[in-house]
């Protein structure tokens, strides 16, 4: 594969136009056609566990926002290629087709996850994880074969003349890449690397924007206290331990951070080699070699991330809903009913497919995967009425536990309830927006497929505000 002056290698199926050769002279400005700007799209940053909101979008976002349909792939692999496709309204049929099977799929996968979460819920923490992993051994291959597929839309996405012609552009611009790049100029490069570039395997993508993310905080002057923040498995999450966290446990996560911390350095050397130094070794190790490497290292980091989470879990239960002390008990009451209904619902959803299962003999085939796809759909049509109900109730409580919370707030008060009525609501908001996420990063038992799956699954539910685009800026 060619080099870009040396350092970057340019994607397979661009080729420079003659004019952009270095050792060519380029003809007068008012002669050559200004090409249309490259735009880049971002995914929308994770937030902090349990955060009020999310980080918002990069100090660096200027461009047009993002195409609205982004917000159904807030953390897929192919967020920024498609993007750009939406953009410029090239889509194309086949891959339209492809991502509307693959959104209803993901859609079947994360709806089951859910309802086996929220069976297991109330039961003891070692039946519940025991549970879970038997689950995972049959659902996670789906997951996998799922995984795949956005692997083959992200390629097929980046594939064509258009996407190329961007990411050898903006590569180019950033051509001065070194071991030692100022911040902007490294986080630019990456975040065109992370969606476009071959040779990386999903796993590495995965570290890089965890990567991006650090240095995104560090130049927007967002970074949270180092002690206390981590960010953990999926890739691109962060917990805010407590400060009375058990110094061995405390140990773990240090130790679990190097180790991440280890996999994205080498990722970089083999990204941004040091050519002038010949006894850099690790810089010319070939991105396919490295990902073969890499391999077994990242999955023995979720080992080690599953490890913590045993050792978090025994410290107290991560997924209990908090107490609703100080709130009125008709809407306790309410919230009761409505937790009743959702849990009927997720068993009946659950039986259902375990007799699609019994029927057909689980041997994780195209055909059963299918087969539990149907048995959902069919399921959700059959119940829209009770899961349209359920919604209105959920929402009737929101607005109440909102107005309740408006009322209450009043100048300072040296009233204790007041005070234990505020902290009761937000906790509680912050239970059921994050839900999905705290489960994702601290539920024992899930395999590393199926927290990938619910944590996007929780930024969807999150709502986070789409970034705008970036501007490519190609100087003169």
């Amino acid at each position: 594969m060619p080099l870009l002056f040396g350092l970057l290698p340019l994607p397979a199926t661009a080729q420079p136009p003659d004019q952009s050769a270095p050792n060519l002279p380029r003809p007068p400005s008012a002669a050559r056609p200004q090409p249309p700007p490259v735009i880049l799209f971002y995914s929308p940053a994770p937030p902090v566990m349990g955060a009020a909101d999310g980080s918002g979008g990069s100090i660096f976002a200027t461009g047009p926002s993002a195409p609205a349909a982004m917000a159904d792939y807030v953390n897929e692999p192919f967020y920024a290629p498609l993007a750009a496709r939406l953009l410029r309204n090239d889509l194309g049929a086949d891959i339209a087709l492809r991502l509307d099977r693959y959104k209803v799929e993901k859609s079947a996968l994360l709806q089951e996850l859910r309802a086996r979460l929220d069976i297991l819920r109330e039961s003891d923490p070692a039946i519940r994880e025991r549970e879970l992993r038997a689950f995972a051994l049959e659902q996670t291959p789906r997951i996998a074969a799922l995984e795949a597929t956005a692997e083959a839309i992200r390629f097929a996405l980046c594939d064509n003349a258009e996407s190329s012609t961007d990411y050898f552009r903006w590569v180019l611009a950033h051509s001065g890449v070194t071991d030692r790049p100022e911040k902007r100029v490294l986080l630019s490069s990456l975040k065109a690397e992370v969606y476009y570039r071959e040779g990386l395997s999903p796993g590495q993508r995965r570290l890089l924007r965890a990567f991006i993310m650090d240095l995104t905080d560090s130049l927007d002057g967002r970074s949270a206290p180092k002690e206390r923040s981590f960010r953990f498995s999926p890739e691109t999450s962060t917990i805010v331990v407590r400060d009375d966290l058990p110094k061995d446990v405390y140990a773990s996560l240090v130790a679990y951070r190097d180790g991440k911390s280890s996999l994205e350095k080498a990722i970089l050397r083999a990204l941004y080699p040091k050519v002038d130094d010949p006894n850099d070794v690790h810089g010319i190790e070939l991105l396919g070699t490295l990902a073969s490497v890499q391999a077994p290292q990242i999955a023995a980091l979720e080992e080690q991330a599953e490890d913590i989470r045993r050792r978090l879990a025994a410290l107290g239960d991560s997924d209990r809903q908090p107490e609703m002390a100080a709130i009125p008990a008709e809407l306790q009451a309410r919230v009761a009913a409505y937790r009743s209904e959702k849990l009927a619902l997720q068993k009946a959803l659950l039986a259902r497919v375990e007799e699609v299962k019994k029927n057909r003999g689980f041997a994780d085939s195209a055909a059963d995967s299918e087969s539990i796809r149907q048995a959902i759909a069919a399921f959700t049509g059959e119940n829209a009425d009770r899961y349209a109900a359920l919604g209105k109730m959920r929402d009737s409580i929101r607005t109440d536990l909102s107005k309740l919370e408006a009322g209450s707030s009043a100048p300072v008060s040296p009233d204790a309830m007041l005070a234990q009525f505020s902290d009761s609501l937000k906790k509680l908001q912050s239970y059921w927006d994050y839900h999905d996420y705290r489960n994702a990063v601290l539920q024992p038992g899930l395999s590393p497929e199926q927290r990938r799956l619910l944590f996007d699954g929780a930024l969807q539910k999150l709502a986070l505000p789409l970034p705008r685009g970036e501007l490519l800026f190609e100087p003169e």
